[in-house]
């Protein structure tokens, strides 16, 4: 996996990007899952609704980090 994020972040575009889905492959898809049954862990092990709020905003923030990534410094790649 470093490996992958060292190449994400030297190589050009479309290599960093082949880099990446190499790298994490389909577990990226598991993301968002992992995230909610993060928060429902969380709130189910008596959190209460802050732990539920501090998930969801954590795991809202991991979720937006590429795509705002993406559109910072990939705008005029097609």
């Amino acid at each position: 996996m470093t490996v992958s994020l060292a190449a994400y972040l030297l190589l050009p575009f479309r290599a960093s990007t082949l880099a990446v889905v190499i790298g994490l492959g389909p577990l990226t898809l598991l993301r968002p899952l992992a995230i909610a049954a993060a928060c429902l862990g969380a709130l189910l092990n008596g959190g209460g609704a802050r732990s539920l709020l501090v998930g969801a905003v954590a795991g809202a923030a991991v979720l937006c980090v590429e795509p705002l990534v993406h559109r910072r410094w990939y705008h005029r790649v097609q």
